[in-house]
């Protein structure tokens, strides 16, 4: 083999051997990047679950807080970020606080959310689940009522059958 022929074998085995590595570089950044954004995106999600669930908690304890006659409607989205969830109010029973809890079934989340010491009444379109002595709301209706009347909060939505 002559000097030149096979210098051209070794140009052209640096050359797929620089390549090779190359590409093996872009897809290990591609892959992290790929990871760290899926990550980033599932806590922004989180965050933005956590949010929308205290903004129920807030509004309890808002009411709670009006004094008697107080009247307060809550509007909000009747899906988070195209998907279901469920509201649940667990009233007071005991010595156990009641809380809000706000569960959504894309990421399996639940979050609960502590409330002040009040006592919580179902209204209508309140449903009242025996089984874990709760009630919970209708996310489709996308409004939420809260009424103290001095001694009770009591939850309502219009809208429903």
């Amino acid at each position: 083999m002559s000097k030149t022929h096979a210098r051209k074998g070794q140009v052209a085995t640096e050359f797929f051997t620089y390549a090779a590595i190359f590409l093996l570089i872009v897809l290990a950044a591609y892959f992290t990047i790929f990871f760290v954004q899926s990550s980033e995106i599932s806590n922004k999600e989180s965050l933005y679950v956590k949010w929308f669930g205290e903004r129920f908690a807030s509004s309890a304890n808002m009411a709670m807080a009006g004094q008697r006659g107080f009247n307060y409607t809550m509007q909000f989205e009747r899906d988070i970020l195209g998907k279901p969830f469920t509201v649940q109010f667990v009233p007071q029973s005991g010595s156990r606080r009641p809380f809000v809890y706000i569960i959504w079934s894309q990421n399996n989340l639940t979050y609960s959310y502590p409330m002040g010491n009040l006592t919580l009444q179902p209204g209508p379109c309140i449903r009242y689940v025996p089984t874990g002595y709760y009630y919970e709301i209708n996310s489709s209706l996308g409004e939420l009522n809260f009424y103290n009347d001095g001694r009770t909060v009591t939850l309502s939505q219009k809208g429903c059958t």
